[in-house]
């Protein structure tokens, strides 16, 4: 937590280029295991999934409750 708040207090820049980079690798990780994301927002909201069900031909349906 020191270490971050050092480049942030002395390099605004690396809070500025961490997010994308974040973002990037996660993609990158992801389509590596075969899992294809269409959009970047799409990670933000798997963050609040607390439930994900396949059907027999592993398709997915979206649903709420």
């Amino acid at each position: 937590m020191r270490a971050i708040s050092v480049l942030v207090i002395g390099c605004r820049c690396a809070l500025g280029l961490a997010t994308p980079l974040a973002i990037t690798a996660s993609l990158g990780v992801a389509s590596r295991r075969g899992i294809l994301i269409s959009d970047a927002r799409i990670l933000e909201i798997l963050g609040s999934v607390n439930h994900v069900i396949f059907d027999k031909t592993w398709t997915l349906t979206q649903g709420s409750s």
